[in-house]
């Protein structure tokens, strides 16, 4: 069904979005408490 496979490329674009998100946090973080 193409609903289903929008819909499952739609949560792996959230799921890549949040990841990127991840790594920044811990880059922040991480000079943060180099800091």
């Amino acid at each position: 069904m193409r609903g289903s496979q929008w819909s499952g490329y739609f949560l792996y674009m959230r799921y890549l979005l949040r990841e990127r998100k991840r790594e920044r946090g811990k880059e922040r973080g991480d000079t943060k408490h180099g800091a």
